[in-house]
């Protein structure tokens, strides 16, 4: 199965943890979408899976495939509670002692009002993992940057830890080659 990682175009709010906080594509959003929307017209496509925040429904609607999308709650980014709409330096710096948790417990550390990444990164393995059991040659999904770094560190087997190693350009594609027991992944942006 050859899965195609898209992550949305550029929002309305860059450079911010936005997880939850459904806005929508800027104009440039727009555009970098338009711009990959010709390449994905030409994948044969099984299925079309998407989150239901509006800069991903957006997304897939732009690139103007004759597939139908399910929209799956599994692929919403993880919610960062009160840290929604924060750039890294604003966080470091109002809510410092939440900040150095984070730094601290990693992968066990809960958003202050939001999801606990441990929480996440099961919700978006399982979805995976159930997707994998069907029998397609390709799928695409639309969905966000920290859904496709877990999903890619889960597919090809790397630690969780290793997910900020992957740079999700927006608007950009990683393309992952599964196989039984195997994955490969083939191309990144």
């Amino acid at each position: 199965m050859l899965l195609y990682l898209l992550r949305h175009g550029k929002t309305t709010s860059p450079g911010t943890y936005t997880g939850s906080l459904d806005i929508d594509l800027c104009i440039e959003g727009t555009k970098q979408v338009r711009h990959i929307a010709s390449y994905c017209k030409t994948l044969e496509l099984d299925s079309c899976y998407c989150s239901p925040l509006q800069r991903c429904r957006k997304t897939f609607s732009l690139l103007e495939l004759s597939n139908d999308c399910i929209l799956d709650d599994n692929l919403r980014e993880i919610d960062f509670g009160r840290w929604e709409g924060l750039t890294f330096s604003e966080i470091s710096r109002k809510d410092k002692a939440q900040f150095d948790l984070w730094v601290q417990q990693k992968e066990e550390f809960v958003f202050p009002g939001g999801e606990a990444i441990a929480t996440f990164i099961k919700r978006v393995t399982t979805w995976f993992d159930e997707l994998l059991k069907n029998e397609m040659d390709a799928v695409l999904i639309v969905s966000h940057g920290g859904v496709i770094r877990h999903g890619l560190c889960h597919l090809i087997g790397l630690d969780h830890s290793f997910a900020s190693s992957f740079h999700i350009s927006e608007a950009g594609m990683a393309v992952v080659e599964c196989g039984d027991d195997w994955s490969t992944l083939i191309r990144l942006n």
